[in-house]
């Protein structure tokens, strides 16, 4: 499917490959609003820890989406 993809984009084109859709799906997943404990499972994750460092997420971003996954945690800044 990639090889079809980057055909379709041209030549010149910068190549488009599996693993850069899918960071382009862990940053802007929570960014509109989706949860991070689905974005953990959309990607495969076993743990949030890994998720908050491959998606790369604004602190604010990170904090909020982490303060909804986690209502009941206390977290000291």
């Amino acid at each position: 499917m990639m090889k079809r993809v980057n055909a379709m984009r041209g030549p010149n084109a910068q190549r488009v490959h599996a693993h850069l859709l899918r960071h382009s799906c862990a940053v802007h997943l929570p960014r509109g609003g989706a949860d991070i404990r689905h974005i953990q499972e959309f990607l495969g994750h076993g743990s949030l820890d890994t998720t908050k460092i491959y998606s790369r997420l604004v602190p604010a971003d990170l904090r909020k989406a982490y303060d909804e996954a986690m209502p009941d945690v206390a977290v000291e800044a």
